[in-house]
């Protein structure tokens, strides 16, 4: 949404726009099968489902070594050298972690699902100091135009799981510089269809936790659920624009001037959060 004539997604052009900030080769992560659309047009992304996806056995380091003699030897400046170049910091980066023998803090327990197990490598990462700026983790399956039941019974507590496990493994005041937003695409009506789901509707909710949220509260011009306030053919009205939640979480992480990073809209920051 930075409209028709601005490249990229929303996190793109915030670590695009930040003035004097270095970017590595762990500066944003998204554990996804592809770039989430949120980071198109980042300075740089690693895309992996997993950090076990860059074990290459026990010849890694001579391999690694052999791909950047390489590479350092590829004409200056192209792009298949930066490219290239980037993805060899990335495994060095990488091959540092003992993944395998991670304990998470404070009794957090990480749920067996690839939620929890993306949130528990993004703790990881945070702790050990690679430069981590970003992380995106995807959590799908929400489509829910049938069965909506069955699929909120089994995704409900994989979020609230992997959510509580990663605030207490890093524990109160690591997450007092980390900002959690978990948001979608758009809503669901609120009628049921004829496959006991709901159809795409637009307006959704979005939870926020960590550096500077107030605690426990619901923030909403909330104005019911009858007939004559949703819209279209049953969908809940959007009273809050998404881009105003996210203003002063990125103020706090980086950058006051958001016209570029949200073009063409006029920010109204939701103050309260």
């Amino acid at each position: 949404h930075g409209g028709v004539n601005t490249p990229g997604g929303w996190l793109g052009r915030f670590l695009r726009a930040r003035q004097g900030i270095k970017t590595g080769p762990l500066s944003a992560m998204a554990f996804s099968k592809s770039i989430p659309e949120c980071l198109r047009g980042a300075p740089s992304v690693t895309v992996l489902e997993s950090l076990d996806d860059f074990f290459l056995g026990k010849n890694m380091d001579q391999f690694i070594e052999q791909l950047e003699f390489l590479y350092g030897r590829w004409q200056k400046n192209t792009a298949l050298q930066h490219t290239g170049m980037d993805t060899m910091r990335t495994m060095r980066c990488i091959e540092k972690f003992e993944r395998k023998s991670y304990q998470p803090e404070n009794g957090a327990e990480y749920g067996d699902h690839s939620f929890s197990r993306g949130l528990s490598q993004v703790a990881q990462l945070i702790k050990t100091k690679v430069g981590l700026d970003v992380a995106s983790v995807d959590l799908n399956g929400w489509d829910s135009h049938w069965a909506q039941d069955m699929l909120m019974n089994q995704l409900i507590p994989e979020l609230s799981q992997g959510l509580q496990a990663f605030y207490h493994d890093l524990g109160r005041k690591r997450m007092e510089t980390v900002s959690v937003v978990v948001m979608t695409e758009f809503g669901r009506r609120l009628y049921m269809n004829s496959s006991l789901g709901t159809n795409h509707g637009r307006g959704n909710v979005m939870f926020v936790m960590g550096g500077g949220v107030k605690d426990d509260r619901v923030l909403s011009d909330w104005k019911g659920l009858k007939d004559d306030v949703l819209e279209g053919k049953g969908d809940l009205p959007v009273t809050t624009n998404y881009r105003n939640v996210l203003v002063p979480i990125l103020e706090r992480h980086g950058t006051h001037d958001l016209s570029g990073v949200f073009p063409e809209h006029e920010l109204s920051p939701l103050l309260d959060l």
